[in-house]
This record gives C-alpha cells, structure tokens and sequence, in this order.
C-alpha cells in the first residue's frame, strides 16, 4: 500500500509521460484494482483511484471555444456571445475571452474553482479587464468523458448562460 501512495505522490508531481508509465505500474501490483471494479476506500489499491483522478484531471488543460447562449433569470433572451476558455494545468484557474458574434472582445475574466469530481469544475469569474456593469458569475463547468467539449453554465444572479465549448488543439 505505501508503495502506491509513494507512487500516486511521484505523478502529481511528474510529467505525463512519466504518469502515464506509472500507472501502468500501478496496475501492474497484485493489490491493485481491475478497471470496471468498484473498490472500497480503504482498500488495498484504493490510492490508485486517486492518481487516475489526477492523471485525467491534467488531460482538462488547454482551450475551449464555442458559443454561449444569454438571457436573463426570468427568461428573456440576451445576445449569444463567443466564449474562449483556456484551462491552466492547474485545474483550478482559467482565462475566459468573451465576444460578441462579430469578434469583438469584450470581457477578459477569470476563473477560480475546484474540481468537484473529475469532470465538473465549480467557481466564479473575476474581472482582469472588462466592461464596468459585469458582475462577477458562479460558473460550473462539465467536461465530456472523452475531454473534447465542456458545457459552460453561468449565473451572476441576473443573467444566466449555457452553452458547448469544444477543445481546441492550438
């Protein structure tokens, strides 16, 4: 057991080549779990679980771009903007650019939050440069299993907005 705590310690700290390799490594032990079978916490094996959440978590950085659909809580409709999220490797912090449909920037936010679970990321924006009316959003975040879109959901209390970002490889 120490040894795949020791190990699921090295991959947070590793690169992914090097994480990669080491959880086959991992899986490799004879105490440790066989994809598609539960395991208890406690478990022999169990830290396991916890160095694929990492691994996978790291797969979430990069950028996403699509377009968001507004309106306000009792339902009028706002304009649609272009949205581009760029995760940091962090899983914690982004960069959001948000256009009108002519290409006009005209937000530049943060975003901090947590990860929930392996897919879903809560949080809210903070303002780098933007238009002096914007009110801070709770923003949540669900990435796809496969990592290639996330469904963007926002609220600051008087507009909401939703929409798909797909990744985009840059």
């Amino acid at each position: 057991m120490n040894q795949i705590l020791l190990i699921a310690a090295a991959m947070l700290l590793a690169p992914a080549s090097v994480r990669a390799n080491a959880v086959e490594i991992v899986r490799a032990h004879p105490t440790a779990p066989q994809p598609g079978r539960p395991v208890a916490h406690g478990t022999p094996g169990a830290g396991l679980l916890v160095a694929q959440n990492a691994a996978a978590s790291t797969t979430i950085a990069g950028t996403y771009a699509g377009k968001v659909d507004r309106r306000y809580i009792n339902g009028e409709p706002q304009a649609t903007r272009t949205y581009r999220l760029t995760m940091n490797p962090d899983i914690n912090t982004a960069k959001v650019l948000i256009y009108d449909l002519e290409g006009k920037l005209l937000n530049e936010i943060g975003l901090v939050g947590k990860m929930t679970d392996d897919r879903t990321l809560e949080g809210k924006t903070t303002v780098i440069n933007s238009s002096p009316n914007y009110k801070p959003d709770h923003v949540r975040l669900v990435f796809s299993p496969d990592r290639s879109s996330v469904e963007w959901y926002h609220n600051d209390g008087t507009l909401e907005g939703s929409g798909t970002l797909s990744h985009r490889v840059e």
